[in-house]
């Protein structure tokens, strides 16, 4: 079954990221520079895949292949700590079922 106007049916963005360790969305990717002593953030992209193209176009504009790199951008502090207090309200959801089918009888 297509999409409307008898176009092939596409990948859904919603579903994209389904067991690949994404949660609520693509992990966010940074493009770096290195300057000679260490390497500098040049940009941040929303996913690895647009950070890639930009280092395709920024070497094709003349920038050296060597002295840029795509690395994933680490979580921030509210995302990790969003992660734990999910993890531990799974945990508690959990302890809670089974209570009510041990206890419960």
């Amino acid at each position: 079954m297509g999409m409307p106007g008898g176009q092939p049916a596409g990948r859904s963005p919603f579903l994209a990221g389904i067991g690949k360790g994404r949660f609520l969305g693509a992990r966010a990717a940074l493009l770096q520079r290195f300057d000679g002593s260490g390497w500098l953030d040049v940009a941040r992209y929303r996913s690895a895949h647009e950070a890639g193209i930009a280092l395709d176009e920024a070497i094709g504009e003349g920038a050296e292949a060597g002295t840029l790199r795509v690395v994933d951008a680490p979580l921030s502090a509210s995302s990790r700590l969003l992660m734990i207090a999910g993890a531990a309200m799974f945990v508690i959801l959990v302890l809670l079922i089974v209570w009510l089918f041990v206890a419960g009888k």
